[in-house]
C-alpha cells in the first residue's frame, strides 16, 4: 500500500484530543493513558493505519517516530504532572504545531529556510500559528477556568505562542534529533519555567540602547579583525544586546570574555592546524550558527535570571554555560596543537588528532584552566559568590566529558551535527550547574 504523508500527519495531530482528558485524569490514569499511546505507536498503528508508515519503517517493521511520540507524552506526565496544563501545552505543540507544520510545508512550502533546505517559511509559520493557538486553547481547557499564572489568560496566551516560536525555531535546525522528543520537552520546559517566574521582574531589565551600543562596538571590531563573518556580526549583536538587557554589563563581560578568549585560541597556531586539515573553516571566522550553538544556552539562563525572584542559581548557570563553551574551545584548539595522545573516552583507544570526541591530557588541563578563568570572572563581576566557583568548574568539566562521549558516538555516526553537539554541551553545563547548586 502506498505511503500517505498527509494521513500520517493527521494521525499525528488527532491524539491531542487525549490532552483534554488531563483536566480530570489522576496521575496514575494519565500515565496509563500515555502507556496506551506508546503501545499504539509500537503495535496498533501498524495494524490500523497501514499506509502511514514510511518505506524505511515498513522495512524495519516499526516506526521509531511513533514510538518516541508515546515516550514523550509519558516523559511530560512524569516531569510536569503537578502542573498538568504544562503537559497539555507540550502535547499540543507536538501534535498541532509539528503536525500542521509538516502538512503546510509539504503542500505549500516552496520557499525553503536558508539554514535548512528541508524546512520552509510556510511550515515554520504554520507551527507558530497552530501550535501557539492550540497550546493556548488546550491549556485553558485543562485549567478549567482556574488559571494558575499570575497574569491570567493573557499571560497564558503569549506563553503559548512564545513556546510555539521557540519550538518552531528548534524544529527548523538541522540537528538530526527526533523532534518528537525535542519539541514537547523544550516547549513543556519553557511553559513550566514561565509558570515559576515573575514576569513583573522585566522592569528590572537593563538599558536597551547601552546593550545595543556595546554589542555593535564589539561586533564591528571583531568583524574588521576577521574574527566573525557578517552573519556572525548580526547574530552576536542580537545575543549581546539580549544578555545586556538581562544581566547588564556583568553578563556582557562574561560574553565578551568567552568570545575574545575563544577567538584568540582559535587563531593561535592556525597555520599549523590548517596544514593538518583540522583548522576552523573560513579562516577562523565565526558565523551566526556558531554564535547560536555556543551562546543560546547562556542566553536562556540570563533570561531566567532576569525573571526569577531568586536569580543566583540562574546567574551561576549562565556563567557555567560560557565556562563550558570556553572549556570546549580551549581544550579542542590546544589539544589539537599539543595533545600527544588523544583518546576516545568510550574505548580509551589512541586516535588521530582531530578525531571527533577525542580528548588529550594537555587540552583538558587547559580547558579546566579556562573554565576557572571564566568562573573567577563571574565572581569578580558579582554574578556568583566564591562558593559557586568550584560548582561552575565542576559543571563545565562534567559537560565536556559528556560532549566527548556524544561526539565519539552520535556525531561520528552522523546523527547530530557539530552545532548540535555544541548546543547540547553548553546546555548540559548549565543544567549540571543548576543541579549542583
Amino acid at each position: 500500500m502506498q505511503f500517505n504523508e498527509n494521513k500520517r500527519q493527521w494521525e499525528h495531530i488527532t491524539p491531542v484530543l487525549g490532552a483534554l482528558l488531563l483536566r480530570w485524569l489522576e496521575f496514575k490514569w494519565a500515565l496509563a493513558f500515555g502507556l496506551g499511546g506508546l503501545l499504539y505507536g509500537a503495535f496498533g498503528s501498524r495494524l490500523i493505519m497501514k499506509n502511514t508508515h514510511r518505506p524505511e519503517d515498513e522495512a524495519k517493521g516499526y516506526s521509531l517516530g511513533k514510538i518516541t511520540y508515546g515516550i514523550s507524552i509519558i516523559l511530560l506526565i512524569l516531569l510536569f504532572y503537578d502542573k498538568r496544563y504544562v503537559v497539555a501545552g507540550g502535547w499540543a505543540l507536538l501534535s498541532l504545531g509539528d503536525g500542521f507544520s509538516t502538512l503546510a510545508g509539504k503542500n505549500y512550502g516552496k520557499t525553503k529556510l536558508p539554514w535548512n533546505p528541508d524546512k520552509s517559511w510556510v511550515g515554520s509559520a504554520a507551527f507558530v500559528l497552530f501550535g501557539g493557538a492550540g497550546a493556548f486553547l488546550v491549556m485553558a481547557f485543562v485549567l478549567g477556568g482556574q488559571p494558575e499564572l499570575a497574569l491570567g489568560y493573557s499571560e497564558l496566551c503569549w506563553t503559548a505562542f512564545a513556546a510555539a516560536f521557540l519550538c518552531a525555531a528548534l524544529e527548523s535546525l538541522p540537528l538530526k534529533i527526533d523532534d518528537n522528543i525535542t519539541i514537547p520537552l523544550a516547549g513543556g520546559s519553557f511553559i513550566y519555567a514561565v509558570s515559576i517566574l515573575s514576569l513583573q521582574n522585566f522592569s528590572h531589565a537593563h538599558g536597551l540602547a547601552e546593550g545595543l551600543l556595546l554589542s555593535l562596538s564589539l561586533g564591528t571590531a571583531a568583524y574588521f579583525l576577521k574574527m566573525v563573518s557578517a552573519s556572525g556580526f548580526l547574530g552576536g549583536t542580537v545575543i549581546g544586546t539580549l544578555i545586556y538587557l538581562a544581566l547588564g554589563w556583568q553578563g556582557f563581560i562574561i560574553l565578551a570574555l568567552f568570545f575574545l578568549g575563544g577567538s584568540l585560541v582559535t587563531k593561535f597556531g592556525y597555520a599549523r592546524k590548517s596544514a593538518l586539515g583540522i583548522a576552523q573553516e573560513a579562516g577562523g571566522r565565526r558565523g551566526s550558527k556558531h554564535a547560536a550553538a555556543k551562546c543560546s544556552a547562556g542566553l536562556i539562563m540570563a533570561c531566567l535570571a532576569l525573571f526569577a525572584d531568586s536569580p543566583l542559581v540562574f546567574q551561576a548557570a549562565f556563567v557555567a554555560a560560557f565556562a563550558t563553551a570556553l572549556f570546549d574551545t580551549v581544550s579542542s584548539e590546544i589539544g589539537q596543537l599539543y595533545g600527544k595522545t588523544p583518546i576516545l573516552l568510550t574505548s580509551l583507544k589512541i586516535v588521530p588528532v582531530g578525531t571527533e570526541g577525542a580528548v588529550s591530557l594537555e587540552g583538558t588541563v587547559c580547558g579546566i584552566l579556562a573554565s576557572a578563568l571564566m568562573a573567577l570572572a563571574g565572581m569578580g563581576v558579582g554574578l556568583i559568590p566564591f562558593e559557586a566557583v568550584l560548582v561552575v568548574m565542576g559543571a563545565a568539566f562534567l559537560a565536556n566529558i559528556l560532549e566527548s562521549i556524544l561526539g565519539s558516538t552520535l556525531e561520528q555516526a552522523g546523527k547530530i551535527g557539530n552545532e548540535g553537539i555544541n548546543f547540547l554541551n553548553t546546555l548540559s553545563g548549565a543544567v549540571f550547574c543548576l543541579l549542583l547548586m
